[in-house]
């Protein structure tokens, strides 16, 4: 799997043999109109927290806010059966105490993993990359955000058990700009940095409509909550280590660390994915968010 090196260690990222691309600018095909063709609901929980039940259209199981504007379907960690116990030594505290940066960037990343396609998959994938990077002492999952190729958004790092992901508070104020928990995505980048992974291997496939919707619909929010040009480019400075580079706004992994991810298929789009990310942030409030 695609994983964080973080400061305890290097780490270690899943590199393929996939070329990097050079020159030209492919544009992705998109279907006029945002289909699921499957998309579980919580119909309730289950020991652990796990998914129940049936499939649903996206437009049914999307939540419509102002503008007209459809946003992914969100599951939080109990839904999907996180079991906060692993996040505890023994000792009953914690290897990365919540802490919250201002948002800096935003990194797209690919599990590098098999690709779940059905909601019982995407939640068993969860779980390993949970177990992995507790197992890589990253604390938690590495990710703040992951997401499906059914289009559903899924919390991942744990940001003090709010009824939304990420940020310290709900995005509500227009002059006001949410922190982001510090996670661990990106060696020595994490600071201040979103990152969002797409369940799967995205070396060995496409994309799917519904997971590009889903991508470009939350960082749009991103941005909108933050103030983020998603097609600038500004200094980043990591608060806690000092660590400075000029980089893209929005940016792949592969940009900050010797790694493929997020596999080729989705870096080919990253300049239309960012286009249409800024086309689409007028529509979006900026106290509009995923939950």
């Amino acid at each position: 799997m695609c994983t964080e090196h973080h400061a305890k260690g290097p780490g270690r990222a899943a590199v393929s043999g996939a070329a990097r691309l050079d020159g030209g600018r492919p544009v992705r095909a998109t279907r006029r109109r945002f289909l699921a063709g499957g998309l579980g609901a919580i119909a309730g929980t289950l020991g652990g927290g796990l998914l129940l039940g049936g499939t649903v259209a996206a437009e049914e199981a999307s939540v419509e806010r102002s503008g007209g504007v459809s946003l992914p379907s969100y599951h939080n960690r109990p839904s999907w059966g996180a079991d906060e116990a692993l996040r505890l030594k023994q000792d009953g505290t914690v290897d990365y105490p919540v802490s919250f940066f201002p948002v800096q960037k935003i990194t797209v990343h690919h599990t590098a993993s098999w690709t779940p396609w059905s909601e019982d998959e995407s939640v068993e994938l969860l779980q390993a990359v949970y177990r992995e990077h507790i197992a890589q002492e990253f604390g938690d999952i590495g990710y703040h955000l992951l997401i499906d190729p059914l289009g559903t958004v899924y919390e991942g790092r744990y940001s003090g058990g709010t009824s939304f992901p990420v940020y310290d508070n709900y995005p509500s104020e227009p002059a006001w700009a949410p922190q982001a928990v510090n996670a661990a995505h990106t060696f020595q980048y994490n600071a201040g940095n979103i990152g969002i992974s797409i369940m799967g291997d995205y070396d060995a496939h496409d994309i799917s409509d519904e997971a590009w919707w889903a991508l470009k619909t939350t960082i749009a929010l991103i941005c909108a909550n933050t103030g983020i040009d998603p097609l600038g480019e500004s200094l980043y400075t990591n608060p806690i280590n000092g660590v400075e580079a000029m980089l893209p706004n929005v940016l792949p992994h592969r940009t900050v660390a010797g790694t493929d991810c997020p596999g080729a298929y989705i870096v080919q789009y990253f300049d239309q994915l960012r286009d249409e990310v800024a086309a689409l942030i007028p529509a979006l409030g900026t106290a509009t968010w995923l939950a």
